[in-house]
């Protein structure tokens, strides 16, 4: 049960390079009736809202309180966020849909 639970939230990927984990989030949507899930990594889901809110890295660094730094390196891979950064760019995220600026 905890595999298939960890599975979920996280795939990890090995390369050359070494290890790398990628947060990915799903989302349920209705599509004439039936459910789907789609999935989309952290570093993309990142890159997109920034482009739809047409914000800089620094722009969306300082609006989640973090430095231009992370969010680079968010959006290009290297890093995930921390559990306070993920939890305030998951409230920004809710804060813009909640305004309407953002809608998937």
């Amino acid at each position: 049960m905890h595999k298939i639970l960890a599975h979920a939230i996280a795939n990890v990927i090995t390369s050359s390079k070494g290890l790398k984990i990628e947060v990915n989030y799903a989302s349920k949507k209705n599509q004439g009736g039936a459910m789907t899930i789609e999935s989309e990594s952290f570093s993309e889901r990142v890159k997109k809202v920034r482009s739809k809110l047409n914000l800089s890295q620094e722009d969306l660094a300082h609006a989640i309180g973090v430095s231009f730094a992370t969010v680079n390196r968010w959006e290009n891979g290297k890093t995930l966020p921390s559990k306070l950064a993920l939890k305030q760019f998951n409230s920004f995220y809710a804060a813009q849909k909640e305004l309407g600026l953002l809608n998937d």
